[in-house]
This record gives structure tokens, C-alpha cells and sequence, in this order.
């Protein structure tokens, strides 16, 4: 860093030139150091207090301001104020320029939005210990994402899923689903078609086939009232007929009311 030596025997000659080498000196280090804010950046004050914004120190593109107290505004601009002085030969030149930022808008103007406060260098080390790493950002990215896929069907409002809980702790932002109460769910590969029913009576067709003999006892002679009997003379006689195959043996529906629905499986 340049240095001036002022204090020094013999009468120091102070001329315009050694105060313009001041002026070269400390610029670039005080800018310099504002640009480790990153442009458009407030480094201290400018706090919000109602509808005003408190004077403070700004960098706009790698140059430090300071901000004049106003009301906030979407917009701010800089500001020039110009002083002059009698010189020995009695010329007023310009000698002191006051550049500094306001609210409002001006020919180049700047959103207050887009300026960001600079968090304290002494805080810094502490914010990093405490933020998460890219790799478990990462890590924790996927399982969001993973999760956000097996909540697919349920965020889209097609699926459903079973309770066994009663109904009073079902939790807030469910419902029953009406249509599939008393319904039997039955997988298919489109949704919402029903059939089935509560009973079914039985057709000659569906009753089972079968075939046999049956065994009965005739008297072999004279009327049924006098053979056989007490008192009779008659004897009796063994037939076996034989019963037709009349069933149709057809099968009988068993199907109850059914809802079909599209069965799905995770396969990432």
C-alpha cells in the first residue's frame, strides 16, 4: 500500500498533487473491499423502520455510496452535488463532488429490490458448520422426490387405499369413498366397472346331474288293500326304478356386487 510520509522536519510542501495522491490511495481500497460484498449488496444500516429506509452504506457495481433516509421506493438512483470555491486567480471552479443514493428514479436507475444484505463476516464460519452439504442435500433431494412418486396416485385423486381405524379418526383431509361401500374390489385394467348381485334363484338348468334306483315293495297279486296286509293272503314284491338324469348341471353365478379398480405396483 502507497504511504505519504507527513511528519517529517523542514516544512512538509502540501500541494494539490499530494492531496489527489491521498484520494488515489484510500478509492480502491475502500471499493475494493465494498465489491467483497458482491454487487448490489447493503453493508450496514439501510434498515426498514415503518415505511422509511435508514441511512446506510451501499456497493453498486463495485462502487460504495451511502444512502440517504427516505422512503422506500421500487427504485433508486444516484445523486450528484457539485461544490465550488474562488481559486487565486479568482476563478469558482468545481472543487468537491457529494455522489450519493436516494429513492426515486433518476438517468440510470437501480431496483432496491435486487440489493442484499451481507451477512457478518464473523458469522460466516458458523453458518457453515451449520449448512447441510451438497451431498446430504442431495441425498435428502432423491428420498423427496422418491416420496413424491409413491404419493402420485393419492395426490391425483384416484387412489384409494384401506382404513381400519374408525371413522371418527380418519385423518382431516380424507374422505370415505361412497361408491365402493358393500362392494367387493375386483382387479382389472380399467376402473370403474360394476356388476355382480345380493342373490340368485336356481334354473332347472343349473340343478346338479344326477342318476340312481330307488327301491320300493309292491303286494305280487289282488288289490293293495288285501295283499299284504294283516289279514291278507298276498305276498310282496321288491321293484327298483330308476330316476332320469333331469339336472343341467350348469354352473350357478356366485359373483357379488363388485367395483372393478387398476391395481398398481411400484417399480420406480
Amino acid at each position: 500500500m502507497d504511504n505519504i510520509i507527513f511528519n517529517q522536519p523542514g516544512g512538509f510542501p502540501l500541494y494539490t498533487d499530494t492531496l489527489d495522491a491521498m484520494q488515489r490511495m484510500y478509492q480502491p481500497f475502500l471499493n475494493g473491499l465494498g465489491s467483497m460484498a458482491g454487487n448490489r449488496a447493503i453493508i450496514s444500516g439501510c434498515d426498514e423502520i415503518g415505511d422509511k429506509i435508514t441511512n446506510g452504506i451501499i456497493q453498486i457495481d463495485n462502487e460504495i455510496f451511502e444512502l440517504k433516509e427516505g422512503i422506500k421506493q421500487e427504485f433508486i438512483t444516484i445523486k450528484e452535488e457539485s461544490k465550488s470555491y474562488e481559486f487565486e486567480n479568482g476563478e469558482n471552479k468545481t472543487t468537491i463532488i457529494y455522489r450519493y443514493a436516494v429513492f426515486g428514479t433518476g438517468t440510470k436507475s437501480y431496483k432496491w429490490s435486487d440489493f442484499k444484505r451481507v451477512i457478518p463476516l464473523n458469522t460466516i464460519q458458523e453458518i457453515l458448520n451449520n449448512k447441510v452439504n451438497n451431498d446430504r442435500l442431495e441425498i435428502l433431494e432423491r428420498k423427496v422426490n422418491h416420496q413424491e412418486q409413491l404419493l402420485a396416485p393419492l395426490n391425483s385423486g384416484f387412489g384409494v387405499f384401506g382404513w381400519t381405524g374408525p371413522k371418527e379418526l380418519i385423518p382431516a383431509g380424507f374422505i370415505i369413498v361412497g361408491e365402493y361401500i358393500n362392494k367387493v374390489l375386483r382387479g382389472s385394467d380399467i376402473a370403474g366397472q360394476e356388476g355382480g348381485k345380493d342373490s340368485h334363484t336356481i334354473t332347472t338348468s343349473q340343478i346338479p346331474s344326477i342318476t340312481g334306483t330307488v327301491d320300493t315293495i309292491h303286494p305280487y297279486e289282488g288289490t293293495p288293500i288285501g295283499g299284504g296286509f294283516k289279514g291278507g293272503n298276498n305276498k310282496f314284491r321288491s321293484l327298483r326304478q330308476n330316476i332320469n338324469n333331469s339336472g343341467g348341471g350348469q354352473p350357478i353365478p356366485t359373483i357379488p356386487f363388485y367395483r372393478s379398480i387398476i391395481l398398481l405396483k411400484w417399480v420406480g
